[in-house]
């Protein structure tokens, strides 16, 4: 009978967001982790425990990196885009965290760009899909060089990147003879990490961690009631703490 609630809690934590459910989500290491549920509490401490349990994440990411939508509201698709070396990298997320740090960590997990780089050219807009994008052009040497991207900014910086990398070109020239056209207004400022949810019903959320040889750790989260079970069962002879995680845990409201 446990299992088969397990197997139904692991089948919900699938299911995408809908009217009156939150989604929350973080990214680490060009690594993203959603976890959408009625509760926020639930849907963040499980976002970020999915996060921190896999081996190439960062702790601190998966926890400053967070963000909620709910799926009763208008939410923003953000696009943000970055450039580094004449490479172009984007990421796209209903969450402007998720959607700037993936753009970053596609960009510096590439071994031909520079981390600082990455970092800096990153630019976010909510247009779409469907848009235009700027056209530059860097021209040294009698060789001419395009980049086109969201942005002015990065379209130029693709152009000149490109031009700096031939070997026939000088690199004043590159930067000093850039030209850019587009076709639509330049990007919004940095937008807020996420929009303020709705306030969480007032009831009581009481979670259980069970291990395999049936002991119970409760707690008011799922993170708490794994915190429990972890410290519980590290201090018992028998202990099984690699039992204390989110299939083994189940919340009721009170």
């Amino acid at each position: 009978m446990i299992r088969n609630i397990f197997a139904v809690c692991s089948l919900l934590s699938a299911v995408p967001a809908f009217a009156g459910w939150y989604t929350c989500s973080t990214e680490s290491h060009a690594r993203i982790f959603t976890y959408s549920d009625d509760n926020e509490y639930m849907a963040r401490d499980l976002a970020v425990g999915n996060c921190k349990r896999d081996s190439s994440t960062k702790n601190s990411e998966c926890e400053s990196r967070l963000g909620c939508v709910y799926a009763g509201q208008y939410n923003p698709i953000y696009t943000c885009e970055t450039e580094s070396h004449g490479g172009l990298f984007s990421g796209v997320h209903e969450v402007y965290t998720v959607a700037q740090f993936y753009a970053v960590d596609i960009c510096k997990g590439n071994s031909s760009t520079s981390n600082s780089e990455c970092e800096s050219r990153v630019l976010c807009d909510t247009y779409g899909p469907n848009v235009a994008p700027y056209q530059c052009e860097a021209v040294s040497n009698g060789h001419l060089f395009r980049g086109a991207a969201r942005t002015a900014q990065n379209a130029s910086y693709m152009a000149i990147d490109n031009c700096r990398a031939h070997p026939s070109t000088n690199n004043g020239e590159c930067e000093r003879q850039v030209a850019c056209n587009g076709s639509y207004a330049p990007p919004s400022p940095p937008f807020p990490p996420s929009p303020p949810s709705p306030p969480v019903p007032p009831y009581e959320l009481r979670c259980t961690t069970t291990t395999s040889g049936n002991m119970p750790y409760t707690g008011y989260s799922p993170q708490e009631s794994i915190n429990s079970c972890v410290a519980g069962e590290q201090a018992r002879p028998q202990g099984r703490p690699w039992d204390c995680d989110p299939q083994h845990t189940i919340c009721v409201r009170r």
